[in-house]
C-alpha cells in the first residue's frame, strides 16, 4: 500500500491515493540492535508483560548500517515521512521514539537505573492523529497512550527508575 501511495504521490495523482492500514496487521514497534539483546528483550517482555500492547508489538529489526538507521530514523516524529529501511524487505519506517515504553526493554538487558523524560506541555492530539493514520483505533490508543495505569504508556513510567520533566517548548 505504502508503495503504490507514494507512486501516486510523486505522480501528482493525489486521486490515486489509497491509505488503509489495519493497525493488527501493518504495525510494529520495531528495536535496533544487537540480534541477542534484542532477542533478550523480546523473550522478557512478552513473559514479564504480556498483557502490554506496545510490547506485544515488538518486533527487532537487527543491525542495519548506522547511516540506514540514522535515514530511518527522524529527529522528531511529526516531520517525518515513512521511509522504505534500506536492507528490509517491504518494512517501512515512520521513525521516532515510544516516550516511556523503552524502560522496560533497557531493563531486559540489565541496566542498573533507568530514567526516564517525559514533557510537561500538553500533547493534544499529536499522538493519537498519529496512531489513526497508521490505522489504530480508540481501544489500541487507549491501550498505548492514555494515562490510566493500565496503559503501556504509564507501565513505562513506573518501570523506571526515576522520571525527568522537561519542559519541551
Amino acid at each position: 500500500q505504502l508503495k503504490q501511495a507514494q507512486a501516486s504521490y510523486d505522480a501528482a495523482q493525489f486521486d490515486n491515493i489509497t491509505w488503509n492500514p489495519n493497525f493488527e496487521d501493518d504495525v510494529r514497534f520495531g528495536y535496533i540492535g544487537n540480534m541477542t539483546d534484542l532477542m533478550t528483550i523480546q523473550e522478557g517482555l512478552a513473559r514479564d508483560h504480556p498483557d502490554n500492547l506496545h510490547t506485544n508489538l515488538f518486533v527487532p529489526l537487527g543491525e542495519p548500517l548506522w547511516a540506514d538507521a540514522l535515514y530511518a530514523s527522524s529527529g522528531e516524529p511529526g516531520l517525518t515521512n515513512f521511509v522504505e529501511l534500506p536492507g528490509f524487505d517491504n518494512i517501512a519506517v515512520m521513525g521516532g521514539w515510544p516516550d516511556s515504553t523503552k524502560t522496560p526493554a533497557l531493563n531486559m538487558l540489565g541496566a542498573d537505573h533507568t530514567i526516564t523524560m517525559i514533557g510537561d506541555a500538553p500533547r493534544g492530539n499529536f499522538i493519537r492523529d498519529g496512531l489513526r493514520t497508521v490505522g489504530a483505533n480508540e481501544s489500541i490508543i487507549a491501550q498505548l497512550e492514555d494515562r490510566d495505569i493500565n496503559s503501556s504508556y504509564t507501565k513505562g513510567l513506573v518501570a523506571a527508575d526515576a522520571r525527568v520533566c522537561v519542559q519541551w517548548f
